[in-house]
């Protein structure tokens, strides 16, 4: 008879295992945001063999890791003070530039149009650049906020379907005809078409467009 009893508390232990956190959040992102271009920092593949420089360097830093005399773990803020003496000596006197090793720091910057953000072991990346796909989804979830609330003041029951009239200027035309089915879902409308509308137009993202519902 086997008397061995588990600890409960096991069952307790939330999922940690990185790349499988990495690909949940950027699946959750990409729902919430169709349109966006996402830069992996996870899980992914090389294209090229590593030049021999690369090379060098690792096998000299694997074998420096391999000694208790050279081994090094988190590093302090400002960066190794062997890499900040090597910017020091390396990128400023040989402009005639005299700058002490203290005065240097090495910091993680991410290239233009990206936003990096980091979580204990996770980082990511997003591109920042309005693509014309973007500033077309923006605009139709700007359009799709404004039909919402004018279904929240017809005072509309919550699976009421509806149909949709606008009228907007030429790009705001193209934007709601571009995600015309996305719209449609998530307004619940039988309808969305282009046609002669009064009333005051609302803003999307910079574009007037007049909006109307009616019950289908």
């Amino acid at each position: 008879m086997n008397d061995t009893i588990l600890n409960p508390h096991y069952a307790e232990l939330a999922e940690s295992y990185l790349f499988s956190t990495i690909a949940r959040k950027i699946a959750e992102y990409k729902s919430a945001h169709p349109g966006a271009e996402i830069i992996k920092l996870g899980i992914g593949d090389v294209t090229t063999p590593l030049v021999p420089a690369v090379i060098d360097a690792m096998h000299r830093a694997m074998d420096e890791m391999g000694e208790r005399a050279t081994f090094r773990g988190y590093g302090p803020e400002q960066g190794y003070e062997f890499l900040r003496e090597a910017v020091a000596r390396g990128e400023y006197a040989p402009r005639s530039v005299e700058i002490s090793p203290d005065e240097v720091s090495i910091v993680r910057t991410p290239k233009a149009g990206l936003v990096v953000g980091a979580q204990g072991e996770i980082v990511a990346a997003l591109e920042t650049t309005l693509t014309p796909e973007l500033v077309r989804e923006g605009i139709a979830r700007e359009f799709v906020k404004n039909v919402q609330n004018l279904r929240k003041e017809a005072d509309f029951v919550v699976d009421q379907r509806i149909r949709i009239a606008y009228n907007g200027d030429e790009e705001a035309a193209a934007a709601i005809a571009a995600f015309q089915d996305w719209i449609c879902g998530e307004t619940l409308a039988d309808a969305c078409a282009k046609g002669d509308v009064s009333g005051e137009p609302c803003d999307l993202n910079g574009h007037p467009c007049a909006i109307a519902v009616e019950k289908a």
